[in-house]
């Protein structure tokens, strides 16, 4: 069994193991992978993948180390975000070509283990961020160009409509301003009263006014994965070389491209806007839609780490971008 302990328990963490860990028995995960897999199959002990922020998350595998399976196991029954996460996950494995772990088996019932269980594939390698430490400046070129690649491949679907790819296309929003305002105006109602100050929300306010027109992007979609940062990147070394194994945690809406990018952090760096802008191109007002995307990202974060001033500096950098193009286009 596992030797985890962590002397900083959250309380999620806790309730984690004071509510799911007695359950996660050779048994009950073997009765698992045996209706995942289809065969009889036999494990022995786990290994905890996440701290337990929300979740706990193990890694399995079969006894004669032919098969290596995730469970994401959540302290709810029925749990509707689980159940998407599965659904998500069925829609890219049959309809995109971006290697995504493969979705077993949906247990929402709680019989076995309290809550809900989703039993998935485990993609080979490691995430990027742990990987890119024994990468060379030529391999992580490599590396985000096969990022890229993969990003303009689902960025080739497009549909009428914006929100969840589960959703039948009848119940799509009709424009991306109806999807992201709500989520932009969650996160300036959550910055009240924090660490940015009145004139400046003031000012994002006034942002806000021209959200509508800032994000009309017509009425088709993109495909996105959503949440492409390096934490949910694979990197394998099997082949001899390193290459992008799969793609994690995805969120899988049909939105912005622009969006997309702008949620990448480091991973978009200059290479793999070069690389993205020569095999897809981007339109006028992109940049104006990125550096939206980025402020509302940036309150996100002053708001998590209060402390840290730069938070503040960027909203104010990516303010004034905004606030720049505005007067352009007005002028004209």
């Amino acid at each position: 069994m596992n030797n985890f302990q962590s002397p900083n328990m959250n309380v999620q963490e806790e309730l984690l193991q004071q509510k799911i860990d007695s359950y996660l028995t050779d048994e009950n995960i073997s009765a698992f992978a045996t209706e995942s897999l289809g065969v009889k199959t036999r494990c022995n002990g786990y290994s905890i993948l996440t701290g337990g922020c929300w979740n706990r998350v193990i890694a399995v595998s079969t006894d004669d180390g032919k098969k290596h399976l995730v469970f994401k196991v959540t302290l709810k029954k029925y749990d509707a975000d689980l159940r998407r996460e599965f659904e998500v996950l069925q829609y890219f494995r049959n309809c995109t070509s971006m290697p995504v772990p493969e979705p077993f088996l949906l247990d929402l019932t709680g019989d076995r283990i309290p809550g809900s269980v989703l039993v998935m594939e485990k993609l080979p390698g490691t995430v990027l961020h742990k990987a890119s430490q024994k990468l060379s400046s030529e391999e992580r070129k490599t590396i985000s160009e096969e990022i890229a690649d993969h990003i303009i491949n689902l960025h080739s679907c497009r549909v009428k409509g914006f929100g969840g790819v589960e959703v039948p296309a009848e119940q799509r929003l009709a424009t991306w301003a109806d999807f992201w305002i709500p989520r932009f105006d969650a996160a300036i109602i959550e910055a009240q009263g924090k660490s940015i100050d009145a004139k400046l929300l003031s000012e994002i306010g006034e942002i806000r006014h021209h959200l509508h027109y800032l994000l009309d992007i017509g009425e088709y979609g993109t495909l996105t994965h959503y949440d492409i940062w390096t934490g949910n990147v694979m990197v394998d070394f099997a082949a001899g070389r390193p290459f992008v194994s799969g793609f994690l945690d995805i969120s899988g809406y049909y939105a912005d491209y622009a969006r997309e990018l702008s949620s990448m952090f480091s991973l978009a760096d200059q290479h793999l806007m070069e690389v993205y802008g020569q095999r897809h191109g981007f339109d006028s007002s992109f940049e104006a839609r990125f550096n939206t995307y980025s402020l509302k990202m940036c309150i996100q974060m002053a708001c998590m780490y209060p402390t840290e001033p730069e938070h503040i500096e960027n909203i104010c950098r990516y303010l004034r971008r905004i606030q720049l193009y505005l007067d352009n286009q007005l002028e004209d």
